[in-house]
């Protein structure tokens, strides 16, 4: 080793792998400083190595071996602390595979019983949106919050009362049901292993000679987009259209609902239409099960699918910064 290495040495290299949070770097546990009498082991470089890998996203290789204590050792931790680049956001949209399907009908023995299924309860639909609304308000309130320059306890009240609205709105949303032909929850679609949003945490930076500090936080949306098509008067006359949902990710890896865009109509909100068509079967007019059957045939031969595509896009906010 190039130099005497002490445990003042090591627990300054510590301190400054733990000062690494003053940065922004989200390290969990800190690394805790060696008592004196402290014996030295291979254990002691592998934990600084571990905690720099988990919080740099471009810490190294960590090439230099550890049968014995050599200043590469040292060099490779001072490097990489130096070095890092906290492990920020994963600044991306993430596609899932399309999920397509062919075009069916339903045919019921009365239009009564077609009615009636029409018209079963969404179950949690109106709990569900509601207590998004109360979720989706939280997140506002937060965001305005880090424009204040508030204190940390603020902050994490703040982020508590997002998680438990949060929380309610996925009960809802991951409970909801209907036995509606035409109908699917929404929540069948979504992957809270998905969710990258996180907790702000404060950085510091150096901007004209000032120490400035501010909020920095991962937040992940997904956009459900159903794409289906219709026949308006007859084949080979036919509609497309589309409706788009929007869920937001709390910290605690929730999901709730946070808006809409329909085309042409609106649609509820936990619940999008699917690739069936209903008919009654004793329907008196012009034929409608039968005319039903026909559009549904001709869209399937003409290569028309009922398509769902899923993206979660995670970006990173920052806060306005305030000299320290």
């Amino acid at each position: 080793m190039g130099q005497l290495w002490t445990r003042a040495d090591w627990n300054d290299l510590i301190d400054r792998i733990n000062g690494l949070a003053y940065e922004g770097c989200v390290i969990g546990d800190e690394l805790e400083e060696v008592a004196e009498g402290h014996i030295w082991s291979v254990q002691d470089i592998t934990d600084a190595r571990d905690k720099l890998t988990e919080i740099c996203s471009n810490a190294p290789g960590f090439s230099a071996e550890t049968v014995k204590w050599t200043q590469e050792i040292i060099d490779e931790l001072n490097d990489a602390i130096t070095n890092c680049e906290c492990n920020a956001c994963p600044v991306a949209y993430v596609y899932m595979p399309d999920d397509t399907s062919s075009f069916t009908m339903t045919t019921f023995a009365t239009m009564e019983e077609l009615w009636d299924n029409e018209h079963a309860a969404l179950v949690n639909e109106t709990e569900g949106t509601d207590a998004s609304s109360d979720a989706s308000d939280e997140w506002t309130a937060l965001n305005d919050l880090l424009s204040e320059n508030p204190s940390q306890e603020t902050v994490d009240a703040r982020v508590d009362a997002l998680n438990a609205a949060a929380s309610l709105a996925w009960g809802y949303i991951s409970g909801a049901s209907t036995s509606r032909h035409n109908y699917d929850p929404l929540g069948d679609w979504l992957d809270p292993d998905q969710i990258h949003t996180s907790v702000p945490t404060p950085h510091t930076f150096e901007f004209g000679g000032t120490l400035y500090k501010q909020w920095r936080m991962c937040q992940t949306r997904a956009t459900i987009r159903i794409e289906d098509v219709g026949c308006s008067i007859w084949p080979p006359y036919y509609t497309p259209y589309s409706t788009e949902y929007y869920f937001t990710g709390s910290p605690d890896g929730d999901f709730f609902f946070s808006g809409s865009y329909s085309v042409p109509y609106g649609e509820p909100n936990l619940f999008g239409r699917n690739a069936d068509r209903g008919c009654g079967a004793n329907f008196v007019g012009d034929g409608q099960c039968s005319d039903i059957q026909t559009c549904v045939d001709w869209l399937n031969a003409n290569g028309h699918k009922y398509t769902v595509k899923i993206t979660y896009e995670t970006t990173e906010l920052w806060s306005a910064g305030w000299p320290v």
